[in-house]
């Protein structure tokens, strides 16, 4: 959300200050590593970041003219406690 209004923000013209409490800027568009396994937090797992993209985070990119490089799934599954 911060990032994406930033950018948007600073694409139209506006002088943009962008303060981060969380060590990792990108708020949930980052991952984590727990015990050998990786986890996706991002936008990118449900919606993908194909164009058109329903993903917001794709959007906000094409508003602002950037081009991310992205890693793609071959296969993900998930797994609960149970």
């Amino acid at each position: 959300g911060g990032l994406s209004c930033a950018g948007l923000l600073a694409r139209y013209g506006y002088k943009v200050l962008v303060l981060e409490s969380h060590y990792y800027a990108g708020g949930a568009a980052h991952g984590f590593e727990r015990k050998g396994f990786k986890f996706d937090t991002g936008p990118s797992l449900y919606a993908g970041m194909s164009q058109p993209s329903v993903n917001p985070l794709r959007q906000v990119l094409d508003a602002v003219g950037e081009e991310v490089e992205w890693d793609t799934y071959t296969s993900w599954g998930m797994h609960t406690p149970d």
